[in-house]
């Protein structure tokens, strides 16, 4: 009786056994499962390289030294056909650049030049007038100073009007070569986009089945009054 009275009440903590080994599995395989679905959501590959012009034309420079040459490129959404251009051409063309989550489409005004003799430099201006930004999914290169051979240029075509790539001989003798250029559309897709979602649904719902047994079982645990067990 004095023990029962003096002594506070013993809490007895009924133990809840785990499967430790089917926990870590679980959750193993869900962290797999949220890599590889992202990764497919994320990757991405193109289909070919703007240096792949599906119209070209090739025409050559014989430049003095502080002569400048100039060819032009300029898209338009019409019926198919070629109108020439001062040292260039518009494309009227069914190619437009879209976009949607599994693929991008982008379309290039795309030059080559060939250097065989002398010193020049290159660039590629919008049709602003500025110079051709550099995006995320090509290379473009803005000046080059004496480099002997092929150097590639390409831009994305996003504005109206043309896209003028420069060559001017910045040397003391002749700069001769020639500029292959014209447009090439290339499409960013993402392979594994829906195998990615598929991969992700079960990882998300598992994790969204779980938030909301713990919720409810805190809320539970909340409003019980609490009872001592002797």
């Amino acid at each position: 009786m004095m023990k029962s009275v003096e002594e506070p009440p013993e809490h007895k903590v009924i133990p809840v056994p785990q499967d430790t080994a089917r926990t870590i599995l679980t959750w193993l395989m869900i962290l797999l499962l949220l890599g590889f679905g992202t990764l497919g959501l994320l990757a991405s590959s193109a289909s070919d390289n703007p240096a792949h012009r599906w119209y070209s034309e090739v025409m050559p420079y014989n430049l003095r030294s502080g002569e400048r040459a100039s060819f032009a490129v300029q898209l338009q959404y019409d019926i198919p056909k070629i109108d020439p251009l001062q040292n260039g051409f518009i494309i009227y063309s069914h190619d437009r650049p879209s976009s949607t989550p599994w693929a991008t489409t982008v379309v290039y005004a795309s030059f080559s030049s060939e250097l065989v003799n002398g010193t020049v430099n290159y660039w590629l201006a919008s049709p602003n007038g500025s110079l051709a930004p550099q995006g995320e999914t090509h290379t473009l290169a803005l000046e080059t100073n004496g480099v002997l051979g092929a150097t590639t240029f390409y831009a994305p075509i996003v504005d109206q009007g043309p896209y003028t790539f420069y060559v001017q001989n910045n040397g003391f003798i002749p700069a001769v070569g020639d500029v292959t250029f014209g447009p090439s559309t290339i499409v960013y897709g993402r392979p594994g986009f829906f195998a990615g979602l598929l991969l992700l649904a079960p990882a998300l719902g598992y994790l969204g089945i779980s938030e909301y047994h713990a919720l409810k079982r805190r809320r539970h645990q909340s409003v019980l009054p609490c009872v001592d067990t002797r």
